[in-house]
């Protein structure tokens, strides 16, 4: 079997002892500046608690460590300048942006996050009103959260209630063949990958699709099954993180 890398989360040991004095952050103004320093941790508390970190962070630079709504960010090498996707509980979406301080300035110790504005939640049901009739089999079908969000990504076309950003991370690289991101969808329950599977070899590659694993793994497809010599071809995953 053929395994995509979805790094959700990196878990490494965290330094006791984080520094007092918190900074609160309204997060309408997404996203959230933070001000790090190599070698100090950082504490930064969501209003939710948080279930996943879609992100392709090598570990090497940078430990990240969830604990109920706070995210722990300690740099550890310099130039660790990045944006973090973190993923709420209830499906919101928060994006923190990694910005390194000179040496004579003071970076953050802690952060809050104040004051969410929600956001609709994807796949849910409108209420009904009494004595109304029931939906037809075909259209409870397509109330599908996971099928609607596949098409709406297919066709290119944003739901109501999900949040859509650019994304970069390799998925698969191995051979001629690799697999990146370009967009993130945050729609609830579901991560939504579009990627670009591109074919670096003088020979035509086949996909084989239903041979690719990856931890909450829900659906794949692709526009085309067999890449020409030098060429690409768009590709859809949809994904279900584990909660943390």
């Amino acid at each position: 079997m053929t395994r995509l890398l979805l790094l959700l989360m990196v878990w490494m040991t965290w330094p006791s002892g984080v520094a007092a004095g918190v900074r609160l952050v309204q997060v309408d103004s997404e996203p959230v500046t933070v001000y790090v320093k190599v070698g100090m941790p950082l504490a930064v508390t969501f209003p939710e608690g948080i279930q996943a970190i879609p992100t392709g962070v090598d570990p090497a630079h940078l430990s990240l460590e969830i604990e109920g709504r706070r995210l722990f960010i300690q740099p550890l090498v310099e130039g660790s300048d990045a944006r973090l996707f973190v993923i709420g509980v209830s499906g919101r979406m928060y994006q923190l942006r990694l910005t390194e301080r000179e040496s004579e300035d003071e970076p953050d110790n802690q952060v809050e996050l104040i004051q969410p504005v929600a956001s609709p939640v994807f796949g849910a049901k409108a209420p009904t009103s009494v004595g109304q009739e029931p939906l037809k089999r075909r259209e409870q079908r397509t109330e599908n959260p996971l099928r609607r969000l596949l098409v709406a990504m297919i066709e290119g076309r944003k739901l109501p209630g999900v949040s859509v950003v650019d994304h970069a991370q390799t998925l698969f690289d191995q051979g001629n063949l690799e697999i990146y991101t370009l967009q993130l969808y945050v729609a609830g329950r579901y991560l939504g990958y579009l990627a670009v599977a591109e074919n670096r070899g003088a020979d035509p590659v086949a996909l084989r699709l239903p041979e690719y694993q990856a931890p909450g793994l829900k659906a794949i497809t692709a526009e085309q099954e067999i890449i020409e010599a030098k060429g690409t071809t768009l590709v859809y995953l949809v994904v279900e993180p584990r909660k943390q």
